[in-house]
């Protein structure tokens, strides 16, 4: 799996802030990411990104975050004992 690294070599990541979602011609979907910057204000989006995604993709993004979901879940419930 490949990321983005900085000069520091650490992964380039910025929040979520909020997505919004559409179907299209009932075969797929619009999906809407708002991302905040470091330097943005707190809660901020100031960057979007639009995509447009077919039932096969959404179907293995959602399998992707599910499976990431569900070992968040079991690291959390291990942690809180």
């Amino acid at each position: 799996m490949a990321f983005d690294l900085n000069d520091n070599g650490s992964i380039n990541s910025n929040p979520l802030v909020y997505f919004e979602s559409a179907i299209v011609a009932d075969a797929g979907c619009l999906l809407r990411l708002v991302l905040a910057r470091p330097e943005d204000q707190f809660q901020t989006g100031s960057i979007a990104v639009q995509l447009t995604m077919s039932a096969e993709q959404m179907e293995l993004l959602d399998a992707e975050l599910q499976k990431m979901l569900a070992l968040i879940a079991a690291a959390s419930k291990r942690t809180a004992h």
